[in-house]
């Protein structure tokens, strides 16, 4: 029998129980489904996120005193100074600015409403520095930020929070921990799946003149400092200039610090790793799936005892009944392979629609689900295969 012939009647036989074959290739329907969809949306959103994240944050560096490697003991740390910002920008060709921020929690109020806030000081510099897109009204200028002026820029969900959706704020006075702030600026909402996902930058962030947050905190430390590389500059290289140049003016002293690219390859290997956790667990539906496939082709050779007996009776061989009854076990799950991928593209267009992102099927990892569940159905196909041919004939002849 050629291989043809072999899978017109593996089809034959198939189609003959057409209810029992598709609720044996539920498991693997599933399986294959489930890991494609996983796949197509976690690599599809992990691609946007970080084409977005990268854009937010081209250029950007973190340092900071001390070490904060993994094996980072009785280093001596010492904070920054004001006139460390000033050498970094003037020393170092690639900084394009030096800027650092004071940070703390609070309660803004207009009217009735209310919002626990995150309360940042920053420079005039900040905004252009570091993409903090207004959204309407503006950002707070240097002659505000000298004399620390009570004016704010609220994020996104602060403004949304007190103000409801539709009012725009700027030139409503608003009150912080008890002291009235006029509302300059409203920052812009993330765009595509970072906005879909969280809506803007912060969970309710507001934006004050820093000159305003020392006269709040004298004395508070200067313990990181924000350092944005010029067009062209390599991060990582202008980092390794900075930590030279802080080691060298405060001897003794260590610092160190992050690219925003470095911290973007740690976002992604969370986001690769939480991806196989998903597909490998998505995975046991296709194990389960065998299962069935070896349970139901148990019971196809019980069944077909005689048939099996009559095609040895004229002459089929060991190898013949072994080849047909694992084309079974394999047509059934590649079958169910190819449903699960079809309708896969269900939860990821939907899932792309929510994110306002585009995903497609990785044709890398349907190839690989079609792959795995075809070796699941050889895998278990082999023993109900190998019980068929090895069937006596004359005692398959005289099975009822």
């Amino acid at each position: 029998m050629n291989l043809l012939e072999t899978l017109r009647v593996a089809w034959e036989a198939l189609a003959a129980n057409k209810l029992r074959s598709l609720l044996t290739m539920l498991g693997i329907i599933i399986g294959v489904g489930s890991v494609v969809a996983i796949f197509a949306i976690s690599r599809g959103a992990s691609k946007a996120v970080s084409s977005e994240l990268a854009n937010l944050g081209a250029g950007q560096i973190i340092l900071y005193p001390g070490d904060v490697g993994p094996y980072a003991v009785n280093e001596r740390k010492e904070a920054f100074t004001e006139q460390d910002l000033k050498d970094l920008e003037r020393l170092i060709p690639g900084v394009e600015a030096a800027l650092y921020d004071i940070s703390t929690t609070g309660t803004v109020k207009y009217g009735r409403e209310s919002v626990a806030a995150y309360i940042q000081g920053h420079f005039a510099r900040a905004a252009e520095a570091f993409n903090l897109e207004i959204d309407r009204g503006r950002w707070f200028s240097e002659v505000e930020e000298q004399a620390g002026s009570r004016v704010v820029v609220l994020g996104d969900n602060a403004a949304r929070n007190l103000f409801g959706e539709g009012v725009d704020p700027v030139g409503k006075e608003v009150t912080i921990d008890g002291t009235t702030f006029l509302v300059i600026g409203v920052t812009k909402p993330l765009a595509g799946v970072l906005g879909s996902m969280g809506g803007s930058r912060d969970i309710a962030a507001v934006y004050v003149p820093i000159g305003y947050m020392k006269r709040l905190f004298p004395d508070r430390e200067i313990s990181m400092v924000y350092l944005k590389a010029k067009d062209g500059e390599d991060p990582k290289f202008v980092l390794d200039q900075a930590v030279a140049l802080m080691e060298q003016k405060h001897f003794g002293a260590e610092y160190s610090g992050e690219t925003f690219d470095q911290i973007l390859e740690v976002v992604n290997s969370v986001l690769n790793i939480i991806t196989v956790v998903l597909s490998a667990v998505a995975g046991i539906s296709l194990v389960v799936g065998g299962v069935g496939i070896m349970n139901i082709m148990l019971v196809s050779v019980t069944e077909r005892t005689r048939e099996i007996g009559v095609r040895k009776a004229i002459g089929a061989t060991y190898q013949n009944i072994l080849t047909q009854f694992l084309v079974e076990a394999v047509m059934l799950s590649v079958l169910g392979g190819l449903i699960g991928t079809a309708l896969a593209t269900i939860p990821v267009y939907l899932v792309g629609k929510l994110l306002n992102i585009s995903l497609r099927l990785d044709w890398v990892s349907v190839s690989v689900a079609l792959g795995f569940s075809a070796l699941v159905g050889i895998v278990f196909g082999v023993y109900p295969a190998s019980k068929a041919a090895r069937l006596d004939p004359i005692e398959a002849l005289r099975y009822e």
